[in-house]
Parts: C-alpha cells; sequence; structure tokens
C-alpha cells in the first residue's frame, strides 16, 4: 500500500490519532465520574473541517473546538456519517449548552445549532454520552492543561 494511501486510510477509516501521538498523550476532558480523550483543533482548517468525513467517533473519545474568543459559534451535520452530542463551553470549561443525538445531514440545508449563551469551546462526544454519564449544564469539566 503506498505511503498517501495509508495515510488517508488512517484519517477517514476511523478516529484519527495524532501521528506520533498513543491515546495516553492525547489531551483529556474530564467530566465528574469520566474523561474523554480529545483532539484539540483551532486552525481555521481544522475548526472548519471537524468530525466530518470521518468513519466513527469511538466511545471516550471526542473533539474539542478551541476558539481565539468568547462568541455565539454555530454548528452543523453537513458530510458527518454519525451522530453527536454537541457541549457548548465557557473559557473556563462550564458547559454553557448542549444538544443531544445530533443527527447527520445529507441535504443542502442542514439545521445549525448554537449556544443560547457565549462559550469560547465546543466538545463533540459521541451521541448518548450525555445520556450515559448524566450530563447537565450545572457542571463544569476540567480542562487539558495546556488550555
Amino acid at each position: 500500500m503506498r505511503p498517501t494511501v495509508l495515510l488517508y486510510f488512517l484519517w477517514s477509516a476511523a478516529w484519527v490519532i495524532p501521528i506520533g501521538a498513543s491515546p495516553a498523550d492525547l489531551p483529556k476532558v474530564c467530566f465528574k465520574d469520566v474523561c474523554v480523550d480529545v483532539e484539540v483543533v483551532s486552525t481555521k482548517a481544522d475548526l472548519m473541517r471537524g468530525l466530518s468525513g470521518r468513519a466513527l467517533l469511538r466511545e471516550g473519545q471526542g473533539m474539542l473546538f478551541v476558539f481565539d474568543k468568547v462568541g455565539s459559534y454555530e454548528f452543523w451535520m453537513k458530510d458527518m456519517q454519525f451522530a453527536l452530542d454537541i457541549l457548548w463551553l465557557d473559557s473556563k470549561g462550564a458547559i454553557v449548552h448542549y444538544v443531544e443525538n445530533v443527527p447527520p445531514c445529507t441535504s443542502k440545508d442542514c439545521p445549525r445549532y448554537k449556544s443560547d449563551q457565549p462559550a469560547q469551546m465546543v466538545l463533540e462526544l459521541k451521541a448518548g454520552f450525555v445520556k450515559t454519564h448524566h450530563i447537565d449544564q450545572a457542571l463544569s469539566v476540567q480542562l487539558p492543561p495546556q488550555l
């Protein structure tokens, strides 16, 4: 298999662990009783792409979008292949809003989801995480130390 084909396979076939990193190296976001490994994205290209085009998101993994400033950030499910729970966080990790079990969208007019409160980060997790772990807006999450 050619290297470029292998790299594409690694990116598209499953949840991606950054090259050179093991799951133990990934930053963690922790809730009251569970931690998830997160891929942290903050560049414009990564923020726009998110998890679109990926085949799956495994239990215990997520993507943390970190924005330069507090604001109102919309998300949509265009080109997604699986449902998500989406949580908006303030700069200290308090959950200011969330939506559960957001389905993929294949149409041109995908619904957009946003917080009714300002946020600086957005955490995408496998659908069902919020319900399974009894997450609510009264919680704060423990963020990776480098944030």
